[in-house]
Order: C-alpha cells, then structure tokens, then sequence
C-alpha cells in the first residue's frame, strides 16, 4: 500500500536522504523546509498526508509551534504526525505526548529505513474489515472453513484482494485454533491473535 508522506525540516540533506528512502519503497513524498511551509499546504485543503513527520527546531514556527497549530485548526485530522528529531529531554517527550503526537524518533538513534519502518508501523491498520461490512459472497465463508486447498485471489490494482484475504485471515483467526504465517510485500494490516496465532512475514525484510 502506497501512503502519501510529508516530510518536515530546514536540513535539506536530511530531507532528501529520508524523501529518497520513502520513494524508493513506493510513496509519494513531499517535502517542506519550515513549519510555514507545511501550514500553507495544509490550510489549502488539499488531500492530506497519511503521515507527518516533523522536526522541532526549524526557523520561525518550529515543529511543536506547528503541531500546536494542527490541533488548535483541526487540520490534518486524518494524519499520524510523527515528531523526527535530535531534540530528545524528557520535557520534550511530554510536550508531544500533550499535543498528541503519533510518535517520537530520535533522528540519531534510527537510521532512515528504521524511519521508514516505524512510519509504516503507525500507518498499518490494527483493525480488519468483517465479511459483512464488505459485503463479501459467502463462498468465501466456506474457503475460510477448509484445512487444506489452494486458494488464489487475483485481480487489478486497488481492487480489494488485500482487504479481502485479511478478513478470510482474520475469520479463520476468530473461529478456530490454527498456526497462520502470512508472507507479505508488504504487510498492509496487523492481525491481533484471537483463537490462532499469527506470523506476519515482509518480503525482503524478513525474507
């Protein structure tokens, strides 16, 4: 699944090294150099970012001034802002707890696909879909109730065959006691164990 990213801080190499980072793992990446200059671009009304990530100390609005902002306007309400910076007393962890913040990455402690990785992991649905609310045919109850077979779910881009294994996965999960490994490329939900236990495996990461 590919997410929308914009990526916050007056450090144009650091900027270019995580925008590289993001695009080559297939998101499209847009990139601001002060808090003003995302401000603008989110008062426009625009379609907006799944995630933020916003360093604190830039010239003029700094990146609490503009996460204070966000709230305060209601703007980005849909985003998962994440706090990307070297800044990291306790005073500034709680003031991103208190404005909300998604996350908190230490810019010297995580190199960029450890970035990569933990934007990811706040953008991956924790919640799957039921049959019903998908209006799925209930055939597929019956495939979901098979202990052997092989079973292909094929079609065009964005035409729902993620969505619609995650919920066989996730009734298969629900109903009976089974070892499920899912091998992904990439992940695109996160299933909570309920009568089964599941192994969520990423091509090229874990693989």
């Amino acid at each position: 699944m590919a997410y929308r990213v914009y990526l916050v801080d007056d450090d144009r190499f650091l900027l270019d090294l995580y925008a590289v980072k993001f695009k080559n793992a297939g998101h499209e990446v847009n990139v601001f150099g002060s808090g003003e200059d995302l401000l603008t671009a989110l008062r426009k009304g625009t379609a907006a970012p799944d995630a933020i990530l916003l360093d604190l100390i830039m010239p003029g609005i700094g990146g609490f001034g503009a996460l204070e902002t966000i709230r305060k306007e209601n703007l980005a309400k849909a985003s998962k802002i994440i706090i990307l910076s070297n800044q990291g007393q306790d005073s500034d962890l709680e003031k991103a707890k208190k404005l909300s913040a998604d996350g908190y990455i230490i810019k010297a402690s995580a190199i960029p696909s450890e970035v990569l990785a933990e934007t990811l992991l706040r953008l991956i649905p924790h919640s799957v879909s039921t049959f019903t609310e998908l209006n799925l045919p209930s055939i597929l109850e019956v495939f979901t109730q098979r202990e052997q077979g092989f079973f292909l779910c094929v079609g065009p881009v964005g035409q729902g065959k993620s969505t619609t294994l995650a919920a066989m996965i996730d009734r298969i999960n629900e109903s009976r006691a089974e070892h499920i490994l899912t091998i992904e490329d990439p992940i695109e939900y996160v299933f909570t164990p309920k009568r089964s236990l599941i192994n969520q495996r990423e091509v090229h990461i874990d693989t």
